[in-house]
């Protein structure tokens, strides 16, 4: 606790987690997402990628799209994966960016090449008409469309793809280029 009030990432990354599991200390979301915020400040790549979830989620943070895309691009260009997949997921559904499917599959790419196995080289449209509702026309995420209890399930199904189609796209990626 000392050395995250002190300021240093990796302590107050720990105390985030902690907070958020409940894990010797009582379970508080709150100050999880203080602690995840303070770590991300200072550049910490994963605690960036978890500010990225919150505000994509709602999570003790108001749901942002436009919020989220910036937290996970910073994790991102850091070569975080997780992030980058999330990142590409934001390109490939305007989630919170503009929607660009060139952009979205040099993230997915990025994730891919470090072994990421849920970063789509082409997003699924079955998966894409679902991400497209849980975005309004402000880049908010709707709340009622976030809360289906299948959406992770239906992420995971739709995000599932192989390595044969991950090195079509890239080639479709190259020729395009």
């Amino acid at each position: 606790m000392r050395a995250a009030v002190l300021g240093d990432s990796m302590a107050q990354f720990s105390l985030a987690q902690r907070y958020e599991t409940g894990c010797g200390v009582e379970q508080n979301g709150a100050r999880a997402v203080e602690w995840y915020l303070a770590a991300a400040e200072q550049g910490h790549e994963e605690a960036q990628n978890m500010v990225g979830k919150c505000y994509f989620k709602g999570a003790v943070l108001p749901r942002d799209g436009v919020k989220a895309a910036e937290w996970f691009r910073k994790a991102a260009e850091q070569g975080y994966m997780e992030a980058q997949t999330n990142l590409g997921l934001c390109y490939a559904y305007g989630l919170g960016v503009e929607k660009d499917a060139r952009k979205a599959v040099k993230w997915y790419t990025e994730a891919a090449e470090q072994g990421d196995a849920e970063a789509p080289a082409e997003p699924d449209s079955g998966f894409q008409d679902y991400a497209e509702e849980l975005v309004t026309g402000s880049g908010q995420i709707d709340s009622a469309v976030y809360q289906n209890p299948n959406a992770k399930l239906i992420r995971r199904a739709e995000l599932n793809i192989q390595t044969e189609q991950f090195d079509q796209s890239k080639e479709a990626l190259d020729r395009l280029v």
